[in-house]
């Protein structure tokens, strides 16, 4: 967790994706008690979309459900200005799905410069099934560069 303390800047956005309802328990938890003067925040459906955008505006670190920040997205709701990078976590679930690699090809194409990172626990599910290129395949679907 303590990676994700270097984000918790207000100056910054920073969109944590692709995690499950233990590990933004976890997180959330413990980056209070690290640094209870910019709290992560947690967006799901229950916040009304006008709320969001609040949201995604005051910055720090912010774990928000794929399809939330898809749609998000597509209407124009985050301010890619404010947004530095996104991180997404269990990056091999990336290769059996779309919505992530959406998302990370719509925030490629509004902000060139902006951070990608990708985490898993599983990296040999990646490098061993038994595919040739698997790992190439999930760095293009991740958009990330070099």
């Amino acid at each position: 967790f303590a990676h994700l303390h270097l984000y918790s800047d207000q100056r910054h956005t920073y969109l944590i994706i692709n995690t499950t309802p233990e590990d933004e328990h976890f997180y959330l938890e413990k980056l209070k008690a690290l640094n209870p003067d910019s709290p992560p925040k947690l967006i799901t459906a229950d916040v009304l979309a006008k709320d969001r955008v609040i949201i995604y505006k005051s910055g720090g670190v912010q774990f928000v459900t794929s399809r939330i920040l898809m749609v998000d997205l597509l209407a124009g709701r985050v301010p890619f200005d404010k947004v530095a990078g996104i991180l997404v976590y269990r990056a091999h679930e990336v290769l059996h799905g779309f919505k992530e690699s959406f998302i990370l090809r719509l925030f490629r194409e509004k902000k060139k410069d902006g951070i990608v990172k990708a985490f898993t626990d599983r990296p040999l599910y990646i490098v061993s099934t038994g595919v040739i290129g698997q790992l190439q395949r999930l760095l293009n679907l991740l958009y990330v560069r070099k």
